[in-house]
């Protein structure tokens, strides 16, 4: 839990208060070291561009009252604007667009990491290796035939969750797995070899 005081979290704006100052705790402090201008505050009223550092405040926020950051970021991941052009900085100064859902999650949870007084470079999502974003958690069915024939059997299914990137890997689906499998790693070897998923 942060020893940010709530209020500065839900109501402080990205646009007039650095977050990085660990000094800032609540709103006394906020008002006593005066405003914070953003340097990207012409840019992003001309473009209209959502800021990635606002969205990880709006994040961090529903963290103080007791939420998880691995939910909230999943929550997250599920806005309408999440495949757009944000803004982003890791320094408050230099401001980049980025774009694609893993790097989007990846900024938004660094600055709600930021906000919360926790390190900006952990993550609560495992990483892509191919672009650094993050990695999200998806649920598949397989379907079990009990014979060799298409659609026989009982109509049983195994559900499991997998790994994959939402700008890298396609959207993981289920397979066909015929006959029982003895375990789980039974049933990833059988569907990596035939490549239905």
């Amino acid at each position: 839990m942060t020893n940010r005081e709530i209020r500065l979290i839900e109501q402080g704006s990205v646009c007039y208060t650095d977050y990085s100052n660990p000094h800032i705790l609540t709103v006394a402090d906020a008002k006593y070291s005066g405003k914070s201008p953003c340097p990207n505050i012409p840019q992003c009223n001309t473009a209209g561009i959502v800021c990635a550092l606002d969205c990880g405040r709006q994040v961090a926020a529903h963290v103080a009252r007791g939420k998880s950051l691995k939910s909230e970021l999943y929550e997250f991941s599920k806005v309408p604007f999440i495949d757009e052009e944000l803004w982003n900085s890791l320094d408050r100064v230099n401001f980049t667009r980025i774009k694609g859902k893993a790097k989007v999650l990846r900024a938004v949870e660094g600055f709600a990491r930021i906000v919360l007084l926790e390190d900006p470079f952990e993550s609560v999502l495992p990483t892509c290796e191919k672009c650094e974003g993050a990695k999200l958690e998806h649920e598949v069915y397989d379907s079990i035939h009990e014979g060799h024939i298409t659609c026989a059997g009982s109509g049983r299914t195994k559900r499991r969750m997998t790994l994959y990137c939402p700008d890298c890997d396609p959207l993981p689906r289920g397979g066909i797995i015929h006959g029982e499998p003895d375990s789980e790693d039974e049933i990833f070897r059988r569907l990596s070899r035939k490549r239905d998923y």
